[in-house]
């Protein structure tokens, strides 16, 4: 991507949605709204799970950042963020659900940036070779 003629316009986005049973010291919060109309008798879609890590890499956000809150107050981010904050950038009609329209967006990230950043590698380091090593069996 990085080496690609189209960086300069990117935004690649990754969110891994499987916390593999790790605790989380941080509650889901409460109270917000729900998708939609639909509820059940004993979960009504008005609470988030836990945390799910998600990255924003393009040239156009500042290097090192790390977001833990929206900045828009009563909201959280969460999976509704990204079509939401796609809705902002691309000034799409209407929001697809009440939770992407409350959800926390990320266009601010790249709002205080007047031009791509040129500190990105095209590529990476080579990885180190290490010699093989002859290991035991244990008896």
């Amino acid at each position: 991507l990085r080496a690609s003629p189209q960086w300069n316009n990117s935004l690649l986005i990754i969110t891994y949605d499987e916390h593999g049973g790790f605790y989380d010291n941080v509650p889901p919060p409460s109270n917000v709204p729900p998708p939609d109309n639909v509820t059940a008798p004993i979960f009504n879609f008005d609470r988030l799970g836990i945390r799910v890590p998600t990255l924003l890499i393009s040239p156009w956000i500042n290097k090192g950042i790390v977001v833990h809150n929206p900045p828009k107050n009563g909201s959280y981010f969460e999976h509704s963020s990204i079509p939401a904050t796609l809705k902002k950038i691309f000034d799409l009609p209407s929001f697809l659900t009440r939770r992407d329209a409350w959800a926390g967006t990320f266009e601010y990230l790249w709002d205080n940036t007047n031009s791509p950043r040129t500190d990105t590698p095209t590529t990476l380091p080579s990885v180190p070779t290490t010699k093989k090593r002859k290991y035991r069996r244990s008896q």
